[in-house]
Order: C-alpha cells, then structure tokens, then sequence
C-alpha cells in the first residue's frame, strides 16, 4: 500500500499542478484507482494499459513521461531492495 500511496498522492500533486484544486484533484484520484482495482482482478496490466491508450492519446503522452523517468525501472528497484532487505532481517 505504501508504493501506492506514493504514485496516488503524487498524481493527486500533478493535477494541483495543472490547475485543479486539491479536493478535486483527490476525487479524480481516488475514482482512477477505484475504478483500477476492480478492472486489475480481471485484465492483465499490459491490456488494460493498451485498451485506454489511443496512439498520440493524452495517456500516451503521461505514459512516455512515466517512462522517461524510469519508474518502472524505479519499481522494479523498489520491490528488489524490499527484498533483500527482508532476507536481511
């Protein structure tokens, strides 16, 4: 829950960037992720991923920067420290 948390209040942060007020900006948030657990016990995550990305889309576009800045590699990074760390304790 706690990578979660991460990615949920920083999304929430970059549509207070862009304008929308904070409580709005939560409710966005908040419906995105309801909206994703229940679609995630059904779809693949490369499905659903290619079944809302138009090419040239706006999702496109968020997900090039995602990539951009390597968070997909940063958790991959984060589940490996995890679990060193645990093997460690």
């Amino acid at each position: 829950p706690a990578y979660l948390a991460l990615v949920a209040e920083a999304l929430a942060d970059g549509a207070v960037k862009q304008g929308l007020k904070r409580e709005h900006a939560m409710a966005v948030m908040r419906g995105l992720f309801d909206g994703f657990g229940t679609l995630i016990q059904e779809v693949h995550p490369s499905l659903l991923k290619d079944s809302v990305m138009s090419p040239g889309g706006t999702t496109a576009a968020g997900y090039g920067a995602l990539e951009a800045g390597n968070v997909r590699a940063a958790c991959i990074d984060a589940i490996e420290k995890a679990y060193k760390r645990a093997t460690e304790l």
